[in-house]
């Protein structure tokens, strides 16, 4: 497992840590799992990034802005490209350090002054036959196959899979991406097939939430948490219930 950051001068270790920390409870791993903070080499000597790994027990590793120019990154942002040449420092140091073949676990994440990813290297399982595809089974924190994983991953309760329609003609129309997951097919985020989903806390708002049903929802809080969380004026979000809404607009 290895930690990208990418950090503006002067930046705090708890700043550091702080996002660290939530990457890898996004990862479903403890701190105990990095095995490097990796960042551009200019700011490998940098206090706060020092200091960071320092708590977390592990090397800073640097790289040529080169090397990161190199690594194809999911989510390229202009500001980095224009000031490094990287389009995501904290993407391609991770992927780098993790070494080929490795996937991200949690792509960029950011505060004010910090960006954070998380990647590791995950083999090719015999079976998958198609070269260069892998399969992230991850559940509950482990990567399966490693010492401590689960002997099994256990399959995932989707509506898919209590659904006993069937269709007798060539397009089945009640198929989801949560008919993929099964006999560990394929490991889907995009929709909610994890076992024991939605958490507790997550049932608990949508049961109050009903109670506010008489009114249109009002989006101000939430763009306002948005904006904030990207450092980016209110006006500058569009919040929209779903892809096809954001393509209609």
């Amino acid at each position: 497992m290895h930690v990208g950051v990418g950090a503006r001068s002067g930046v705090s270790a708890a700043e550091v840590l702080a996002l660290v920390a939530e990457c890898l409870r996004e990862a479903g791993v403890t701190a105990g799992a990095v095995r490097a903070l990796a960042t551009l080499d200019s700011r490998a000597a940098e206090p706060g990034v020092v200091a960071a790994a320092a708590s977390l027990g592990v090397p800073v590793r640097g790289f040529a802005a080169g090397e990161l120019a190199a690594v194809p990154v999911p989510h390229p942002s202009r500001a980095p490209l224009v000031a490094v040449g990287t389009a995501s420092v904290a993407e391609a140091a991770a992927l780098r350090a993790a070494g080929e073949g490795a996937v991200l676990l949690v792509p960029k994440r950011k505060t004010r002054r910090v960006t954070c990813a998380v990647a590791a290297f995950v083999p090719v399982r015999p079976e998958q036959g198609a070269p260069g595809v892998r399969l992230l089974p991850l559940t509950h924190g482990y990567i399966a196959g490693e010492p401590g994983s689960p002997p099994t991953i256990p399959t995932p309760h989707t509506t898919a899979a209590m659904d006993t329609h069937t269709q007798s003609d060539a397009h089945d129309l009640r198929h989801h991406g949560d008919a993929e997951v099964r006999d560990e097919k394929l490991i889907d985020l995009a929709v909610n097939v994890r076992t024991d989903t939605p958490p507790d806390w997550l049932r608990e708002r949508i049961a109050h939430s009903l109670f506010g049903l008489a009114a249109y929802p009002d989006g101000r809080s939430a763009r306002a948490a948005v904006a904030e969380r990207h450092d980016l004026p209110p006006g500058r979000v569009l919040l929209t219930a779903g892809a096809a809404e954001a393509f209609v607009l």
